[in-house]
């Protein structure tokens, strides 16, 4: 028991303190005693853009599937603001193939009733 009490000492002084939290961003600060791993209970579904003191995470500094289906960051040692943006995978050539299909389906109509007006 007092290995616990020690570990959840030390874990609770270098917890992630969130400051905002909204539907799409998420924003707080963090303390490492040493290069650490954020472990966050959020689900890796893609889509989330990671900031360390304002400078986009790449790849390779987040975790994915971290315990199966959550996502973890590397964090370097020290006091860092993190934050943590999310947009729906791939919303824009969703946009863009919905404004094509809708101008197929004008067209198409325009064209059905031009030819239907012709044959009269």
């Amino acid at each position: 028991m007092d290995i616990y009490e020690e570990t959840a000492g030390i874990l609770t002084d270098h917890r992630f303190r969130v400051d905002e939290y909204q539907n799409d961003r998420i924003s707080g600060t963090v303390s490492a005693g040493s290069e650490s791993i954020l472990y966050l209970s959020i689900l890796d579904q893609g889509g989330w853009m990671v900031y360390v003191d304002g400078q986009r995470l790449g790849e390779d500094d987040i975790i994915h599937d971290l315990d199966i289906a959550f996502l973890g960051i590397r964090i370097p040692e020290g006091d860092h603001n993190v934050e943590m943006r999310y947009r729906t995978p791939f919303i824009t050539e969703g946009i863009v193939m919905s404004i094509c299909g809708c101008l197929m389906v004008f067209f198409i109509t325009a064209r059905y009733r031009r030819n239907k007006a012709d044959t009269r």
